[in-house]
């Protein structure tokens, strides 16, 4: 299994789109990224096997309208922001047909006071929160909704709410593929995430994923991930673009 696309932004960002492998050769990946260190959103898609460029579709329309929506210097509160990215996405879900469906997962970081990240999601992927070790309380807590409603299908996202977050905390979204990983393992994807992967960086995390999915005895499913402190405004400026989108 090789790493096809990967981005990184030194302690803070960390991602990896890992294609799954059937009979000795590549297949079409459905999972795609998109990391946007203006706005601080990171989120990851899942299309389907019949349609596997969708993910990658909404995300690329998802992208164009931020563009246009908001601008360099905009003067608009976390909570306004919050709300017009909803009512975007909502737009956005309205126009989406049934054959290009796809799951949606992302979160909108406080990259002004760095308190807060706004969660939106529809479908199976995985949103965890994972706090510092010397933290009180769970180290690693579930933040998505698993369900079976998808952009296409759906006119309205599924899950929309604003969580408390440190600048030490650490988001880790997912494609369902870390859930086919955990079973390989025995694991729950929670157990997985609290076993192996709290009290490490962004990199390190991504890296342990990519490690037992290389080791794993059998064939796993496509594997999208982003791993992300809050950052501040514009981190990545000058590695890539502001507005990146991984696809395979």
């Amino acid at each position: 299994m090789d790493i096809l696309k990967a981005y990184d932004v030194h302690s803070y960002i960390a991602s990896s789109l890992l294609p799954n492998i059937k009979m000795g050769r590549h297949t079409k990946s459905g999972d795609a990224l998109f990391i946007d260190t203006d706005l601080g959103i990171v989120a990851v898609a899942d299309g389907p096997e019949r349609n596997p460029s969708a993910s990658a579709l909404f995300l690329e329309r998802f992208r164009d309208s931020l563009v246009s929506l908001f601008f360099e210097g905009c003067p608009i509160s976390f909570e306004e922001t919050s709300a017009e990215i909803e009512r975007l996405l909502n737009r956005l879900m309205a126009t989406t047909d049934y054959h290009n469906s796809t799951t949606f997962s992302a979160v909108f970081f406080d990259i002004v006071l760095g308190e807060r990240a706004a969660i939106f999601h529809i479908g199976d992927s995985l949103i965890f929160k994972i706090t510092p070790e010397n933290s009180r309380g769970r180290l690693t807590h579930q933040i998505s909704r698993t369900n079976h409603f998808l952009i296409g299908r759906s006119p309205r996202l599924f899950q929309i709410e604003i969580i408390p977050v440190s600048s030490e905390d650490i988001m880790l979204l997912s494609t369902d593929g870390i859930t086919d990983l955990a079973r390989s393992l025995g694991k729950s994807a929670d157990s997985y995430v609290s076993d192996y992967i709290r009290g490490k960086t962004p990199r390190e995390i991504v890296d342990e994923v990519i490690g037992h999915a290389k080791d794993s005895p059998i064939s796993l499913d496509d594997i999208g991930i982003v791993c992300a402190r809050p950052f501040p405004k514009g981190c990545g400026r000058f590695q890539t673009k502001a507005r990146t989108i991984l696809k395979y």
